[in-house]
């Protein structure tokens, strides 16, 4: 059995825990133009960079996600 990313799911998070672009930017440190491409799947979220959102979105909002929350996983 394999898998494959689907779409990303930042966009959908950011919306849940009512936060805009700018506002997990200056959170995580994480350019604006870098989440973008994430959320517009222009670019794979990285690793380390799916830790330090979801810990950050956990530390100020208590809400947990992990990194694998980040994408849809397709079972193939």
């Amino acid at each position: 059995m394999s898998y494959s990313l689907g779409r990303c799911r930042l966009k959908d998070i950011r919306r849940e825990i009512g936060w805009t672009q700018r506002k997990l930017s200056d959170a995580t440190g994480i350019k604006k133009d870098v989440l973008s491409k994430y959320e517009n799947d222009t670019n794979t979220i990285t690793y380390i960079n799916s830790i330090i959102i979801t810990e950050t979105i956990y530390d100020k909002t208590g809400i947990r996600y992990s990194p694998r929350d980040l994408y849809e996983i397709i079972r193939n």
